[in-house]
């Protein structure tokens, strides 16, 4: 089953994986993390981790866990493996989103990353001026009742009234 993501940063074509070995793959593609960094993420050995993506299954545990980084990938992805991949082993002001991630810490994750595109979008809006807010921001119809519906008088003497394309004003003067 194919699907289209849509974000602020990018569109991207997601296509839902079947099976845990072509979930970790797409882990890997999106995240840009090694194969020793990703056995470091799910807490097995490279070895395991080689078994899983070649079709061995892994534990209820182990396989929650991974459906979970998975959709947390999509969510952490910032347009490009090397991007994301900084993204994930950032380090500010505590732990990373990796340790997180390790330390199956989905719901702060998710808060973390929220908070971030709250802020950037926030800083994206009040960045704009307020003028240009104003003439970007469509007029409410409530302002359009009062509106003018009659032709309006031209102060310039011939003025040529142009009509859509397949109206005759000759035939069908009240519709044009």
């Amino acid at each position: 089953m194919d699907s289209t993501k849509s974000g602020r940063r990018n569109q991207t074509i997601v296509s839902t994986p079947k099976t845990i070995g072509e979930t970790i793959l797409e882990i890997r593609r999106l995240s840009g993390l090694t194969w020793e960094q990703l056995s470091e993420l799910f807490g097995v050995s490279q070895r395991t981790l080689t078994h899983w993506t070649n079709g061995k299954p892994p534990s209820d545990k182990h396989e929650r866990h991974i459906r979970k980084a998975s959709y947390l990938m999509h969510r952490l992805y910032r347009g490009s493996q090397q991007t994301t991949r900084d993204y994930l082993l950032k380090n500010d002001d505590g732990e990373s989103l990796f340790v997180l991630l390790a330390e199956h810490q989905y719901d702060r994750i998710i808060l973390q990353v929220h908070e971030v595109d709250t802020y950037s979008s926030l800083v994206r809006r009040t960045t704009q001026s307020e003028d240009k807010l104003n003439r970007d921001t469509p007029t409410r119809p409530v302002h359009l009742l009062d509106a003018i519906q009659s032709r309006p008088e031209s102060p310039v003497g011939n003025v040529r009234i142009v009509y859509p394309l397949g109206c005759d004003e000759a035939k069908f003067p009240s519709r044009c």
